[in-house]
């Protein structure tokens, strides 16, 4: 009877590695989208300001 090369588990410090790599690009790409919706809503805002300013449509 031989012995056969157990398989490796990864250490908690190889999956926790991982792990935080995942969710770091997540995070990024989440503060990316983020920063595009800021980006539009405040676009939004000032055309709706100009259109208040010059009348263009009759505030609530």
């Amino acid at each position: 009877m031989t012995n056969k090369p157990k398989h490796k588990e990864p250490t908690n410090y190889e999956h926790c590695c991982s792990c935080c790599i995942e969710q770091e690009k997540r995070i990024k790409h989440l503060e990316y989208t983020l920063n595009l919706y800021k980006k539009r809503v405040k676009n939004y805002v000032n055309i709706l300001d100009k259109r208040v300013s010059s009348n263009d449509i009759n505030p609530v």
